[in-house]
């Protein structure tokens, strides 16, 4: 675990990486990148969104608070990690499963927390106490990566208590080679592919049981690398078969 951040939508100023720590994690040209992910349409509020990169996964749980005292009648803000995969695994098959299914429910606990902090007392909203959360942010990050658990206190009355699940193990996945065809075996559902990262999503369409892994690469206009390893993780979770 890398790094975390907190960012919102600013009437004013639209986008904003409000917090981060350490504060070196997310550059402003990265987060100009990828910012309409961190802070997605109201549709798709309220899961968790998923950016990778050939070298780390970034991902987010984006909520919108709609009240009338809002400006616009919404707040919507996100926190996030950023992980970095141990050299040891695979970016996909190795990691980005695990990555979702073990940040993933810490962050949608955590944005609930920060969600009932702001409800009762104002916590995001109110300019006086923003500087909380760059307090909160070092100790979410030091407990999750040192100890797998945090408990942060969030004010005099109430203490975020985060907990990582252990991750799963893994056995041995078969390498994808450029020249096997992957044969899609199941049909995911819409909840199911939006949990996947984009460039998984962006492969679902041209897996057809015809096209080889380097031919689905070109078609879908993404890196055969980065291709191979995606195909490796829907192999691994059961979703695709490869042959040649």
């Amino acid at each position: 675990m890398e790094g975390v951040f907190f960012c919102e939508f600013h009437t004013r100023y639209g986008r904003t990486l409000a917090f981060q720590y350490p504060s070196h994690t997310i550059s402003s040209d990265e987060f100009d990148a990828i910012s309409d992910y961190l802070i997605p349409k109201q549709t798709l509020c309220d899961q968790i969104i998923v950016h990778r990169s050939a070298a780390r996964i970034v991902l987010c749980w984006p909520m919108c608070l709609e009240d009338e005292r809002y400006d616009r009648n919404a707040l919507i803000f996100s926190l996030g990690f950023v992980i970095r995969p141990s050299v040891d695994a695979k970016p996909l098959s190795g990691a980005l499963e695990d990555v979702c299914e073990r940040y993933g429910p810490v962050l949608r606990k955590a944005c609930a927390h920060l969600a009932a902090l702001e409800r009762e007392a104002g916590m995001l909203s109110d300019a006086s106490r923003k500087g909380e959360l760059a307090h909160l942010l070092p100790q979410i990050l030091e407990g999750l990566r040192d100890h797998g658990r945090c408990a942060v206190a969030a004010d005099a009355a109430n203490t975020i208590h985060l907990e990582l699940p252990p991750g799963r193990r893994r056995g041995q996945c078969p390498a994808v080679e450029d020249h096997v065809c992957p044969v899609l075996l199941a049909v995911p559902t819409v909840a199911e592919v939006r949990r996947w990262d984009l460039t998984l999503q962006r492969l679902l369409r041209w897996i057809d049981g015809t096209r080889s892994t380097a031919e689905i690469a070109a078609a879908a206009r993404a890196d055969l690398s980065l291709v191979r390893q995606g195909l490796e993780a829907l192999q691994f979770n059961g979703w695709v078969s490869c042959r040649v």
